[in-house]
């Protein structure tokens, strides 16, 4: 896949080598600062639960397929969004997604009645609706040709773009945006490198709440848009291994986190975690049996959606950088 879904990459070696530049620059900036964004005390609204957020970033089209052909496009587009609602309606799961939009505006016309459907699955069942991109553009969100200040102006752009093909396509509908919308919204690539600033101004200029993650669950590896650096060190080569490794993030994630009330874990729509959300939730709930005098609770509380909390979760990054 492109960056783009449907674009040919604009990133090259040039990019990516100018990039690292200002990322180690970054680097300097969080080990003095202590850790990249900022946590919130949101507090779990029901006494002695621990309330776990599970998001999904860039539906509601699948990030591992390609849009190039987006011209014949079906509904096999939203099997894996409509196995992922069938896991957390049988689970009794209230989620977040972060919706991306297609990338350019051929190819959202063509798939736009499938993006109407796959919206409406999500917002009857009960989930919460958030903002993502409309270009999963690593040029715009995280590899800039410059200091951060530089690419405010291009997010801003994608952003606005985004929410212009969602008005259109709510038309289809006959909704409205601002109806099954919640201003959440988490920018591409987490926010963990030189971009977050940025990000997180033009979001509340648009009086968005921002948001990182407390826990990247790596479910992304399938992804067109995955960074090949961080891909091709980690330490799995089969399906089964890739699911257990997941698994251990997940768990290790709950474990380095074990005093906050609320936590949220990204995940994405795509195959391999519509093949395996189940199994995930339960590592969710068997970490957590461990905690004396609390359950769990899947749920999206107020606190979320009214607090912005820029924390993203580097652990991947650190244990790439230390050989794994």
């Amino acid at each position: 896949m492109s960056t783009s879904r449907n674009q040919p990459p604009i990133a090259g070696a040039w990019r990516r080598c100018i990039h690292a530049v200002w990322a180690a620059a970054w680097g300097v900036v969080l080990a003095i600062s202590g850790g990249c964004g900022t946590a919130t005390d949101c507090h779990s609204e029901t006494a002695n639960r621990v309330t776990v957020v599970l998001t999904f970033d860039d539906g509601p089209l699948a990030a591992d397929q390609s849009l190039d052909n987006a011209s014949g496009a079906s509904v096999e587009l939203l099997d894996q969004l409509n196995a992922i609602l069938d896991t957390l309606n049988r689970r009794g799961a209230r989620a977040v997604f972060y919706i991306e939009g297609p990338g350019d505006d051929e190819t959202g016309s063509a798939v736009q009645s499938l993006f109407a459907d796959g919206l409406r699955s999500i917002h009857d069942q009960g989930h919460v609706l958030g903002y993502h991109a409309f270009n999963h553009d690593p040029a715009i969100w995280s590899q800039t040709l410059g200091p951060p200040f530089f690419g405010r102006t291009a997010m801003r752009s994608d952003l606005v773009q985004l929410t212009a093909y969602l008005d259109t396509t709510l038309e289809v509908v006959g909704a409205n945006r601002l109806e099954w919308f919640t201003p959440v919204y988490r920018q591409p690539f987490g926010g963990s490198g030189i971009s977050r600033s940025e990000a997180e101004a033009v979001a509340q200029e648009l009086g968005w709440i921002y948001h990182g993650f407390v826990i990247d669950s790596v479910d992304w590896t399938d992804n067109l848009e995955s960074d090949p650096t961080l891909t091709e060190g980690l330490p799995f080569e089969t399906d089964t291994e890739r699911v257990e490794f997941v698994r251990r993030r997940i768990r290790s994630g709950i474990f380095r986190n074990w005093d906050r009330e609320v936590i949220d874990i990204l995940f994405h729509v795509n195959a391999f975690t519509a093949a395996n959300l189940d199994a995930w939730i339960d590592e969710i709930e068997t970490a957590y049996s461990q905690k004396v005098d609390a359950t769990i609770e899947l749920e999206v509380p107020d606190c979320y959606l009214t607090t912005p909390d820029a924390q993203v979760d580097r652990t991947l990054v650190e244990d790439v950088i230390r050989g794994l």
